[in-house]
């Protein structure tokens, strides 16, 4: 723990350095910032001032959150991956089916492909009218009815 101020009062050029990357490693062990934080014993308030004054800070903060989201990507292929085992040993009624590790996984997928191919697996769908008048496949009041139904959240279509 650095000597000095508490939580970043009161400390040399050298103590913040070392503040910086006792936080820096913490937050690459924890990757919360608010745990890194209190690890460190600085607020995080002090971590926003370095990030927006600091340059050096910043550009050392950004890879470690990079690398930290990298983890946390290998993390969820690593459960994703289960779904073809535990389909398997669910067709086959071995041991080692578990339920909850494939819902867990088929969520893992999920999230997965909706980051790796937004275009396809986004939460929203955007309905282009004009685009669909120009194919000519609807009418315009069934391009209404779509629009209204979008419009409010609609489930049921008419």
């Amino acid at each position: 723990m650095v000597q000095g101020g508490r939580k970043g009062t009161h400390w040399t050029p050298k103590q913040h350095k070392e503040a910086q990357g006792e936080f820096l490693r913490y937050y690459k062990e924890f990757g919360q910032l608010t745990l890194a934080a209190n690890a460190a014993n600085i607020s995080r308030h002090q971590v926003q001032i370095w990030e927006k004054g600091d340059h050096d800070f910043r550009l050392r903060y950004h890879d470690v959150r990079a690398e930290v989201i990298e983890g946390m990507e290998g993390n969820l292929f690593k459960l994703a991956s289960q779904v073809p085992v535990q389909l398997a040993a669910l067709a086959e009624n071995k041991k080692g089916f578990s339920a909850s590790v494939l819902r867990t996984a088929e969520t893992a997928t999920f999230f997965l492909l909706k980051a790796e191919k937004p275009e396809k697996y986004r939460d929203t769908y955007k309905f282009d009218r004009e685009k669909a008048k120009a194919d000519g496949d609807l009418s315009a009041e069934e391009l209404q009815s779509i629009a209204d139904t979008i419009g409010r959240g609609s489930s049921n279509v008419p």
